[in-house]
């Protein structure tokens, strides 16, 4: 209070503008002291007189800082105190600072299924990073967690449509989890096309399904364009026809409001007619009140095309020699386009779910040549199949209501419906019986998942077989195991890993093997019998990779993409175990790029690494792009040493490649002798396409009179040797 009043004189004095007296020293004051040194008391000073704070420290930091209040000493408030009631606030006397450590225990809120929280020293309580991982590597089973105890002890098998029955994919009886309206529960729907109980009979084949439609009156109506089954079985014979008379008949109803171009196509095993008639008509016993009327004359296909049909309601009669199931295709269009899916440009039939689409070769004409098909003049049809999201999708076709074994359609799907460059896969059924699945006949191509888009299905006939069928499975993504598929691709960069196919999920019995995925410009078709493995590299900088991979039995292959799942994109593809080591790729570009091993069999497991190297460049005519010319003639002595592997001329060895091009038909002889007796080397003479064998191989004389065009010719041999090559060319 003194040093106060001293203050307020001296303020008063200078405001009177009289010069006050010089101040006087405080004799009793002392400099103020520093607090202890130590924390020897803590809060000794509580309590005693002060006339500042500094008089009322102890000294000490975990206790506050005390206060000088109304000439007493009062106790400071604890330093090392936060918000938080998840951390142990600790003080360190001898480091004068505070720790506050996170105990997540105290944030854990009693239910295991959401996850473990977190403690944060700076925000406290948090959620989870992440829900508590239950899978157990099996995608068949339905993972539980029980929010007191966790993961449960047992799984339950894949139901994923919740009809109650079992994915037929794990072991089940439900042939379609994707829809709960199909199942071993459901009754039998006769005209779907669709076996909706699993038992495999559908539609009319089903003892349940009674046609109705046995007259004109009770003729079934056909909403417009579509496939629609149909049997002749329970019925009576009621109508007649003007092209022949058969047994018993069905019939259904359209209706045109304007001119249209109708075709009508049905398909039977047994001797069949077909008649159009005006429904006013229908019962007339005249067979003149035809519009149109066919005959298969015994079995096959039957097609009645109208140009241009005019206004008006239609009734179809199908008439059979014997009780038959039977399918029939409508077409409405406009006068003078194509058919539905009869061209890139005509309206297509949209895929945008399960499905099953049957139909007629008859209707369609050649636009389109896949890349796996038969050659000739074949028809086919295209479907588009649209996602809106990312799925899992089996798409197999047949010649559906005329099975014969080895015998189907050519399937192929591609992201432009009229570049085949952009094919996803092409197959045809094989001979070989498919160990995955029962059936055979059926081509069959499947994507795990397919990405969101649009794309086109493309099915193209066989030899005569006049029929085909589709059946489009379309599911929620199943998570697929390590090294199963494009997405769980494991990583080789300068590492090995291994996989074992037997592991890993396919049809039969769940959780066995991996899934057989991927088709490849060398494996043909047939080659989705056995499981792949999918490994993937990165190159940062333009390298050489040397790939060792494991990959045995007599259907193994082994390809690269840079685009996994599109053959396009394919930067080497072979088809047996290489003799002399292991293939290199020379000078690849930065990218990620996968590598897709098929062992002859289920229980190999495959051992891969990608080794980045420094890069080469490649012999001028390592591959076909850069073949040499040799359409004069030629006599090189040439090299295999730092070639590649690049085609299947002969057998599995490096190859040099010679372009031959012929502007007229030539007689031309080709001689070859490798200059090291114990590295021999064959030859093997190639189609335009680099690809397709025009000759056995020979091992040193070849001689074949060629008409115009392009061809290859390959060098090879199992290992790096010098050789001499003579090629004579004589126009004719």
């Amino acid at each position: 209070m003194t040093k106060r009043w001293s203050i307020s004189i001296a303020l008063i004095l200078a405001a009177c503008g009289e010069p006050g007296p010089a101040p006087l020293a405080d004799a009793g004051a002392l400099p103020d002291a520093p607090p202890p040194a130590t924390c020897d008391a803590p809060g000794a000073t509580v309590g005693a007189a002060c006339t500042i704070a500094a008089e009322c420290s102890d000294g000490c930091f975990c206790n506050g800082e005390e206060a000088c209040v109304e000439g007493r000493c009062e106790a400071g408030t604890a330093p090392c105190v936060d918000a938080h009631e998840c951390t142990d606030d600790v003080c360190v006397e001898a480091a004068r600072s505070c720790v506050f450590g996170p105990d997540a225990e105290r944030c854990q809120d009693d239910d295991a299924c959401n996850g473990r929280e977190v403690c944060s020293a700076d925000l406290g309580c948090l959620p989870a990073p992440a829900l508590l991982d239950c899978s157990d590597g099996d995608p068949c089973t339905v993972d539980t967690c029980d929010p007191a105890t966790g993961c449960g002890s047992t799984t339950v098998l894949r139901d994923a449509d919740a009809d109650g029955a079992v994915d037929a994919r794990c072991g089940g009886d439900d042939c379609n989890d994707a829809l709960d309206s199909i199942g071993p529960a459901r009754e039998e729907i006769c005209d779907n096309f669709i076996d909706d109980d699993c038992d495999g009979l559908r539609d009319y084949a089903q003892a349940s399904c009674v046609a109705t439609n046995d007259t004109c009156a009770t003729a079934r109506a056909l909403p417009g364009s579509g496939s629609y089954s149909g049997t002749t079985a329970g019925l009576a014979a009621d109508g007649t026809s003007s092209c022949s008379e058969l047994g018993t008949d069905a019939f259904y109803a359209f209706r045109i409001d304007a001119p249209r171009r109708v075709r009508v196509a049905v398909w039977t095993p047994v001797d069949a007619t077909v008649s159009l008639r005006l429904r006013t008509d229908c019962a007339d016993p005249d067979p003149a009140r035809d519009v149109r009327c066919a005959n298969n004359g015994g079995a096959g296909a039957i097609v009645v095309d109208e140009p241009a049909l005019a206004a008006g309601e239609y009734v179809i009669r199908v008439a059979t020699g014997v009780p038959v199931a039977f399918g029939v295709e409508l077409s409405i269009t406009a006068p003078g386009t194509p058919v539905r899916g009869d061209r890139c440009d005509a309206e297509l039939v949209d895929i945008t779910a399960s499905t099953v689409i049957a139909g007629d070769f008859a209707l369609y004409d050649d636009d389109l040549t896949t890349t796996c098909g038969e050659a000739g003049a074949l028809p086919e049809v295209v479907h588009r199949l649209h996602l809106d999201r990312p799925m899992d999708v089996v798409l197999e076709a047949s010649l559906g209501m005329t099975p014969i074994v080895y015998r189907g359609v050519t399937l192929e799907v591609r992201r432009t419906c009229d570049d085949a460059s952009t094919s996803l896969g092409c197959a045809m059924p094989d001979a070989q019986q498919d160990p995955l699945f029962e059936d055979q006949g059926v081509s069959r191509l499947r994507y795990a998942p397919l990405a969101a888009g649009d794309y086109f299905v493309v099915i193209e006939r066989r030899q005569s077989y006049p029929t085909y069928e589709l059946r489009a499975t379309i599911t929620e993504p199943v998570p697929r195991l390590e090294g199963d598929a494009c997405g769980t691709a494991v990583d080789i960069t300068n590492r090995t890993a291994t996989l074992e196919p037997r592991r890993l999920v396919g049809s039969g019995s769940h959780g066995t093997r991996f899934e057989p995925d991927y088709l490849s410009n060398c494996g043909g078709v047939g080659t989705l019998f056995y499981p792949d493995a999918v490994f993937r590299f990165e190159v940062e900088t333009t390298s050489d990779v040397m790939l060792d991979v494991d990959w045995i039995g007599d259907n193994a292959h082994l390809f690269v993409q840079a685009d996994c799942g599109s053959v396009a994109s394919e930067l080497l593809c072979l088809e047996t175990p290489r003799a002399y080591g292991p293939p290199l790729l020379r000078s690849v570009p930065p990218g990620d790029y996968f590598v897709i091993a098929r062992a002859g069999g289920y229980h190999q497991p495959i051992h891969a690494r990608a080794t980045l190297l420094p890069p080469t460049p490649r012999p001028e005519n390592d591959r076909c792009q850069d073949a040499l010319e040799i359409g004069d003639g030629a006599s090189r002595m040439d090299t295999l040493y730092g070639f590649a592997d690049d085609v299947e001329a002969c057998w599995a060895g490096r190859d040099a490649l010679y372009r031959l091009t012929l502007d007229r038909e030539s007689a031309v002889t080709a001689l070859v002798e490798s200059l090291d007796p114990f590295n021999p080397v064959t030859m093997g003479l190639l189609e335009s396409d680099c690809a397709t064998a025009i000759t056995d191989c020979v091992p040193r004389a070849l001689d074949r009179v060629l008409p115009p065009g392009t061809y290859f010719l390959a060098v090879q041999g199992y290992q790096e040797t010098d050789f001499r090559l003579d090629v004579f060319v004589d126009p004719i």
